[in-house]
């Protein structure tokens, strides 16, 4: 098998490390004179590879097959032969590039930019002058928000999952949670430990291959900024909207919202007032699962949702409160898109107005029924710097099927067919399952 991810890990030098660069431990050997040494030298360079590999490894907590079924938004996908497939189903768009006098090697496709991390000798002899290159590659990586992973050999299965967790650095590993707009990472599995990515800078192309065991190139890929935080942060809180999933109290909103908030207190639409429990959350696709103990209301969530492009929607929450006011607020619009910013399919764009308040609110369709959760709008500012134009109504929700995850072991009101009702009636039967969350 090999798995797909809605996260992206770049993968930098074995020379680099945790926190900044180092030169590697291998260092440059006499030539080769006869078998003997050659064989001296290859078990010396195995036992320092396999101290290392120990030593990198020794932070992984390596998840069970059941619990990379349970990550969100995660498939794996049927392995069709043995070995590694790595990028087979993406048609590759490679392209030959001299930056600062490094070749390097983009796969527009994909992303990934190929460099070469250490010398092309069989042990990897590393010259000051590579791991001075090395290091300006790092920071240059950090820089322009890269992500870095100390580890040469493509990651298996369990290990990019792992890599899922929340943001570690530990035991020689450099892990950061990124977003990309393609949103994928492509590995091995545990048969292929021996397949590298083999990189010719001379005609600018990728592809793997069995490789010895002191070869080395890594990949790079960039990312995108994460989501628009869109949240009213005043005087040490934030507000924004949340709904009823349960009638026993469980409240979905934008993990923005109440990342780390001491207390999180939800007001209802008659004023009422409770203290919610934050359960857990999904940073990647901003969404937070909290509870407060009241029998409440909740909404229908449609699952398998038909929505169109032209669809009509509307959503319900509590924009700039202490401008507008405490009283709940419905917009209008319609799905302009399927896909958001950069294509990203976790997403809908729409033209329903939304303000900082309006983040975790429902995103309803015509029979009432939620098919997303509003979350961010396009940055008017960068948008502005970019095209010289200021973006209208340019907003996005996430898709309904990207928030089932958080939902697992929690009894909703899914997929019940409902009637199309003027969106005056549907205000009506839903405005009291809708809140304002505040988080301090």
């Amino acid at each position: 098998m090999y798995i797909s991810y809605n996260l992206v890990v770049a993968l930098a030098s074995l020379v680099l490390v945790a926190g900044g660069c180092t030169t590697s431990q291998y260092t440059s050997h006499s030539p080769v004179t006869n078998d003997r040494d050659t064989r001296e030298e290859r078990e010396l360079a195995s036992a320092d590879y396999r101290q290392e590999r120990e030593q990198a490894s020794a932070g992984y907590r390596h998840l069970s097959v059941y619990e990379i079924h349970d990550l969100p938004h995660m498939s794996i996908l049927e392995k069709k032969r043995w070995g590694f497939i790595g990028h087979s189903t993406i048609n590759h768009h490679y392209e030959l590039k001299s930056i600062k006098g490094e070749d390097v090697v983009i796969d527009h496709a994909t992303g990934l930019m190929w460099f070469p991390g250490t010398s092309k000798d069989k042990f990897r002899l590393v010259s000051r002058s590579r791991v001075q290159k090395s290091e300006y590659w790092f920071k240059k990586f950090r820089q322009t928000r890269y992500a870095g992973f100390n580890d040469w050999r493509m990651p298996t299965v369990e290990e990019a999952a792992s890599l899922l967790e929340k943001s570690k650095n530990n035991a020689g590993l450099y892990i950061d949670p990124v977003f990309s707009g393609h949103n994928k990472i492509w590995t091995s599995d545990l048969d292929t430990t021996r397949e590298r990515w083999r990189v010719n800078f001379k005609k600018g192309s990728v592809h793997t291959y069995v490789y010895e065991l002191f070869y080395a190139y890594r990949p790079v890929r960039s990312i995108t900024f994460p989501l628009a935080k869109e949240v009213e942060e005043r005087k040490g809180f934030s507000s924004g909207t949340g709904f009823f999933v349960s009638n026993n109290g469980h409240i979905l909103t934008n993990y923005h919202i109440v990342e780390n908030a001491t207390t999180i207190t939800i007001k209802d639409i008659s004023g009422n007032s409770y203290d919610a429990k934050y359960l857990k959350g999904d940073s990647a696709n901003d969404v937070a699962l909290l509870k407060i103990e009241s029998n409440t209301k909740p909404l229908n969530i449609l699952l398998y949702s038909d929505v169109e492009k032209g669809s009509e929607v509307f959503t319900l929450g509590f924009p700039l409160a202490n401008l507008q006011g405490l009283e709940q607020k419905a917009t209008f619009g319609r799905v302009n898109a399927l896909s958001g910013s950069e294509d990203d399919v976790r997403f809908l764009q729409i033209d329903v107005p939304l303000q900082p308040g309006n983040s975790g609110g429902p995103l309803f369709n015509h029979t009432g029924s939620v098919v997303g959760i509003t979350t961010s709008t396009l940055n008017q500012i960068n948008t502005l710097k970019q095209s010289g134009m200021l973006p209208q109504n340019v907003n996005y929700a996430v898709k309904i099927g990207y928030i089932v995850p958080i939902l697992r072991g929690i009894t909703t009101v899914q997929n019940e067919r409902l009637m199309k009702k003027p969106f005056t009636d549907l205000i009506k039967e839903n405005e009291s399952s809708v809140v304002m969350v505040i988080a301090k």
